[in-house]
């Protein structure tokens, strides 16, 4: 009768083990998921902002070349231009160089 006692505890040991080893994994494979979430999250922030500057440097040279075709010489010069494309430059970047470089590098862990 001791037997089937020790057996059945046994049992239900390795069943706890087993059950704390998976909730275990569940967790971290959860945790893992989470920060590549974040991870990519923050990437579209941070092409969101690159287009944005992208778009207005092309608007930019636009401007100048139309300043250099004769078009617009007279109207306005170089500064006035450069004051314009300030005036269009609602949202300024929030990133850094090091922060995008982090995210990149931890971004490179989960490839």
């Amino acid at each position: 009768m001791s037997d089937i006692i020790i057996t059945n505890i046994i049992t239900a040991g390795a069943s706890i083990v087993v059950a704390l080893i998976v909730a275990y994994f569940a967790y971290a494979g959860n945790k893992e998921k989470n920060k590549l979430k974040v991870i990519t999250k923050r990437s579209r922030i941070y092409l969101e902002e690159i287009k944005i500057f992208y778009e207005l440097e092309k608007e930019y040279i636009k401007a100048i070349q139309n300043l250099n075709s004769n078009k617009d010489k007279k109207r306005r010069g170089a500064k006035s231009i450069k004051q314009e494309m300030r005036d269009k430059l609602t949202y300024k970047p929030t990133f850094t160089t090091n922060q995008i470089n982090k995210t990149l590098r931890t971004f490179d862990r989960y490839i």
